[in-house]
């Protein structure tokens, strides 16, 4: 059975895990190992202790995708964790 459909999920993080962990489980079923489903699920799980997850109000929300269009997002946040470092 879904495994989203048996945890109600908390969040949209919560979601998407659900989301990721049943695209394993069909993935896994797959034996064609050259299939690239395993390379990008193996990056994923890797990246997964890097990730960031923030909820904004819909005004700064609004203005974070106008900054996307210019700036990444790694950048957005690692520009912002330097100026808290010098204001701290």
């Amino acid at each position: 059975m879904l495994l989203h459909l048996l945890v109600e999920s908390k969040s949209q993080y919560d979601d998407l895990l659900n989301k990721l962990e049943r695209i394993k489980s069909i993935v896994s079923d797959c034996s064609d190992k050259k299939c690239k489903l395993h390379s990008h699920i193996s990056v994923i799980e890797e990246l997964h202790d890097n990730i960031v997850y923030i909820g904004l109000d819909n005004d700064f929300y609004s203005t974070y995708q106008e900054i996307l269009k210019k700036i990444p997002l790694q950048k957005i946040l690692e520009n912002g964790i330097l100026v808290s470092m010098d204001n701290a």
